[in-house]
């Protein structure tokens, strides 16, 4: 077995992290081919650590805005699909007037019968829910970047909002 330097490991080191993150952001991407096929879907964003100079992200954080939550099954699906990459994602749904309606489920189906939640307003709205501990925070959501992964319109409702 050949020993590598120290220089040569933090080489390998360097690549691995940049291929995962890579690999997460084509996650991100497929995220958004997927719901780009509703109506109801304004556009999709990377937002969080993906989308600054963190060669670490802890997870794939994404924004979407709907008009309607109609469509919300379709992009809880897509969404638990980014499993399959990455166990740490999160997607923050939006409505066109920059209200923060909530984040994606990441269960199938509700666990209201079955388990317990820690969704504040659980079964409400389908695949959609708030923490308890949660109090949405606009200002520190845009502090970051946003990158636009799909937008319907010209102009970004997000974007916009920064």
């Amino acid at each position: 077995m050949v020993r590598l330097s120290i220089s040569e490991r933090l080489a390998e080191q360097e690549r691995n992290d940049r291929k995962r993150k890579e690999r997460l952001f084509e996650a991100a991407k497929t995220f958004a081919r997927k719901c780009a096929g509703s109506t109801n879907v304004h556009e999709v964003a990377l937002c969080g650590s993906m989308v600054t100079e963190d060669p670490y992200p802890q997870d794939i954080d994404l924004a979407i805005v709907v008009d309607s939550f109609s469509d919300l099954p379709l992009i809880a699906r897509a969404a638990r699909q980014i499993t399959s990459t990455y166990h740490g994602w999160e997607v923050f749904v939006f409505r066109p007037d920059r209200t923060y309606a909530g984040r994606i489920c990441h269960r199938r189906e509700c666990p209201t019968q079955t388990a317990r939640c820690d969704k504040i307003d659980c079964s409400r709205v389908p695949h959609l829910g708030n923490l308890a501990d949660f109090d949405f925070d606009p200002v520190l959501f845009l502090s970051p970047p946003i990158e636009i992964l799909w937008c319907r319109e010209s102009k970004s409702v997000l974007i916009n909002w920064k």
